[in-house]
């Protein structure tokens, strides 16, 4: 993807503004890419809902559920 050096979505611009705040490191255990959280809390913790998210919630049902049965 190309950006005009002044676009407000260029990497350097993003690099060098408060947004700089907002990249996180992804929470997914053997996920190793960085985002921008651009959520209104600015809480997001996984780089896609579809993967890494999915992935999180999908293990702890899992836990709690199978802890439940083995009684």
């Amino acid at each position: 993807m190309r950006y005009a050096p002044s676009s407000p979505t260029s990497p350097a611009t993003r690099s060098t503004s408060a947004a700089l705040g907002r990249v996180r490191a992804c929470a997914g255990p053997h996920c190793a890419a960085w985002f921008l959280d651009t959520s209104r809390p600015g809480n997001r913790r996984w780089c896609s809902m579809g993967a890494c998210g999915n992935q999180a919630k999908k293990s702890a049902w899992r836990t709690k559920h199978a802890a439940g049965m083995t009684g």
